[in-house]
């Protein structure tokens, strides 16, 4: 299994982003080592979990983390490496940020703006519910207590990264665990609190939903959570109608503020007049911040999904510059991005200044994983066969869906044969086999998903 660098600042990136995966520990131990001493200083520590920024991961063939085993815990100590360099186990939800963006997203992705209560509860008129069914209401309640929970987490998330609860968890107090906003918003600094209210007055009344401060803002919905909780006791006690987009926009501010007091926390700051140096053998180097339209980029042939994209970009002084920011099976990434505005960070060699090295993307103008798009192309797919299955693709009509683990994009791929010479040709086929299919590809944001009328090519098992 390969080994990576993940390194979580300025924005999280990986080796596999730069030069690729380690085959074995000791090359990874050699990058972080080369990291060390381009720093010319120890690494930095994360101020909220107290561990290297740059660490050492085990990945599996799709980049995601798995837990070390005792072998390579053994060759880690054999090798003098610290354990703060070292993500040794497959992570959970790591911080209370984590959790308070996954819930933010989350509730995000339901287009609902409010609820109300007494209409929900009334059964006379029916027309008149949210959901005519008692799921729909339930799920409505459900969205309610979901937004109630996401704005005090976000707060918590305030929290944390402002180094406030890590102050609070050693004076023993349990002040924080509360459901109530106001009390949250109390325990932050009285710069926190600035923030946040600063922030929210940044927002236009549309985007708000509410007229007043976010102090007044959150005393509007401090009894909301505990409310819904005890909903069957009183349906009075609770406002009957409750607005998703306010507790949204509220949930944005706190998550923005915490970013903001986050990244003020580092310990190591990034911006474009900061000389450093890449390699000691080598010039130096100065950070750059570029920003632009993405005019065009190539994706090159084969089957190697290291292999990398290059784009052009009309940068905003008028400069044409060629980028390597993406690799072949990041194609969600770079799918649609012709015509797009990106931002990037990256370095140049003060005796190259037009060799761009270590870019690494910021923002697109539009997230095109967002709105999926669909395309169809007369293609070919590479992978190995990960499970044969009868289906029926068409009502009424036998067909065969061999599911093809493809490596060019790490993706999943159903290859449905259907006509008599298409299952023919399933008749030598064996799970594990790696094979070319060649058919009509459907593919959603440039990956591919499905192909019809498949044909194998030819065994490259021992190729």
């Amino acid at each position: 299994m390969p080994f990576e660098i993940f390194s979580f600042i300025p924005f999280f990136t990986r080796c596999s982003e730069i030069h690729g995966s380690h085959r074995s520990l000791r090359e990874a131990a050699s990058c972080l080592s080369e990291i060390t001493e381009q720093r010319d200083s120890p690494l930095p520590e994360h101020p909220v979990t107290g561990r290297y920024i740059h660490a050492i991961a085990k990945v599996d063939r799709h980049g995601n983390q798995i837990s070390f085993q005792m072998g390579e815990l053994q060759a880690a100590m054999e090798l003098g490496l610290e354990p703060k360099s070292l993500l040794t186990h497959k992570p959970a939800v790591t911080n209370i940020n984590n959790l308070a963006n996954l819930y933010f997203n989350a509730l995000g992705s339901i287009p609902m703006l409010e609820v109300n209560l007494d209409l929900l509860f009334e059964y006379e008129d029916r027309n008149r519910h949210f959901w005519a069914t008692d799921a729909g209401r339930g799920q409505s309640l459900a969205y309610i207590l979901q937004a109630a929970f996401t704005l005090e987490l976000c707060l918590k998330a305030v929290l944390e990264s402002s180094g406030r609860l890590a102050e609070l968890l050693d004076d023993e107090s349990e002040d924080w665990k509360t459901h109530r906003p106001v009390k949250l918003f109390e325990l932050l600094e009285e710069q926190e609190q600035q923030k946040l209210e600063l922030f929210w007055a940044q927002q236009s009344r549309e985007e708000r939903h509410f007229d007043g401060s976010y102090i007044n803002f959150l005393e509007s919905v401090d009894d909301l959570y505990l409310g819904l909780r005890y909903l069957q006791r009183d349906l009075k006690g609770v406002n009957p109608r409750v607005e998703i987009a306010g507790l949204l926009s509220a949930s944005g501010v706190a998550l923005s503020v915490a970013n903001q007091v986050f990244r003020d926390r580092l310990p190591i700051k990034f911006n474009t007049t900061i000389q450093q140096v890449i390699d000691p053998d080598r010039a130096k180097t100065r950070e750059l911040f570029i920003e632009g339209v993405v005019r065009s980029f190539s994706i090159p042939d084969g089957f190697d999904p290291h292999s990398p994209v290059d784009a052009v970009i009309d940068t905003d002084d008028g400069k044409e510059i060629t980028v390597n920011l993406f690799r072949k099976m990041e194609v969600e990434r770079y799918h649609g991005i012709e015509g797009a505005r990106i931002a990037f960070e990256a370095y140049v060699r003060e005796d190259e200044p037009s060799v761009i090295e270590y870019a690494r993307l910021l923002y697109r103008s539009e997230d095109t994983t967002a709105k999926p798009s669909y395309a169809q192309e007369q293609g070919i797919v590479s992978g190995s066969v990960y499970n044969l299955e009868g289906c029926e693709f068409v009502p009424g009509q036998r067909a065969v869906r061999l599911i093809l683990d493809d490596d060019t994009y790490f993706s999943r791929v159903d290859c449905i044969f259907s006509t008599k010479e298409e299952l023919e040709q399933l008749t030598n086929v064996r799970l594990g086999q790696h094979v070319l299919v060649r058919g009509q590809v459907s593919l959603r944001n440039g990956r591919p998903i499905i192909v019809l009328g498949p044909e194998i090519l030819h065994d490259v098992t021992n190729e």
